[in-house]
């Protein structure tokens, strides 16, 4: 089977394209965006166009004039298209090109988040599991008949990069598992429900806001998984606008800091650049600036 893997840098897209590297399926060529090609000189390192250079695999180039690609892949005659973290839409005359379909890696439980970027809404959301789920592509983004779904529970505390790798590996699983009844034709596919789906676009700046109105537990895993984004969090801490930093810890009760002697817990409690406060469910501890 000839597989054409559109793809990015992220680890979302680097991780299933090693595992299937490395499996007995062939991988005919690799779609990257942009105007690279197969002769230039400059390779950074953990690209996917390091990747495609070390195994030999050819590299392709797609931008918005994809007339190019599409006699390329005419050529190949691949069997199956794979797409992962690949920005670009991709036309129905490339989509027809692979006799066995085309699918996307999806990092949610689709129909629900949609989108280029669910992990962020998903933590924003303070969901209880994630999930990857492999569907057929169509002109509508995230829209096609699903493939193969499965749900896992983080743990508390990952940045966006640990848990993008938990779910790279996951993806990566779920695309060999899958490409045996791809090949057979005995796979499965199952409408999404419309009624269901849901929709977000790139966040903004505003979506960094949290609220004393949120689980603590929503807080401290949104806050650790996007810390480094170099977003403060901004927060009405009981009357008191904090931009927090950093989120320390969880908890059910309150802290022994912030129960005074007759046992009556204090809402918000400030000490040296750190900041402990009630939530709608639980307390939280964050470093705070400003």
């Amino acid at each position: 089977m000839k597989i054409v893997y559109f793809g990015s840098s992220s680890l979302l897209s680097l991780t299933p394209l090693q595992k299937l590297i490395k499996s007995e399926y062939s991988l005919s060529a690799i779609v990257v965006k942009d105007d690279l090609n197969s002769d230039f000189k400059v390779i950074s390192p953990n690209t996917i166009q390091s990747l495609a250079y070390n195994n030999s695999i050819p590299i392709l180039s797609f931008n918005n004039q994809s007339s190019r690609l599409e006699a390329q892949l005419a050529a190949i005659k691949p069997d199956l298209i794979i797409s992962s973290c690949f920005s670009l839409r991709i036309s129905l005359s490339i989509l027809s090109l692979a006799r066995l379909g085309a699918i996307n890696i999806h990092p949610s439980l689709l129909p629900r988040y949609r989108g280029p970027d669910p992990l962020f809404w998903q933590y924003r959301n303070g969901v209880d599991k994630f999930a990857i789920t492999l569907h057929q592509i169509t002109e509508e983004f995230d829209a096609g008949d699903i493939i193969m779904q499965k749900e896992v529970k983080l743990v508390d505390g990952l940045t966006i990069n640990d848990a993008t790798q938990q779910l790279a590996n996951l993806a990566a699983e779920l695309i060999i598992k899958s490409l045996y009844k791809i090949e057979e034709k005995i796979i499965s596919r199952e409408k999404q429900n419309q009624d269901l789906a849901t929709y977000q676009s790139f966040p903004g700046k505003d979506d960094y806001t949290v609220s004393t109105t949120w689980e603590a537990k929503r807080i401290y895993n949104f806050i650790n998984a996007y810390k480094n984004h170099n977003m403060p969090f901004s927060c009405d801490v009981y009357g008191r606008t904090l931009k927090l930093v950093n989120a320390i810890s969880y908890q059910a009760e309150a802290y022994p800091d912030m129960t005074s002697p007759n046992m009556n817990s204090k809402e918000v409690l400030y000490k040296d650049d750190t900041v402990m406060f009630r939530c709608q469910e639980g307390y939280i501890e964050c470093e705070y600036t400003g």
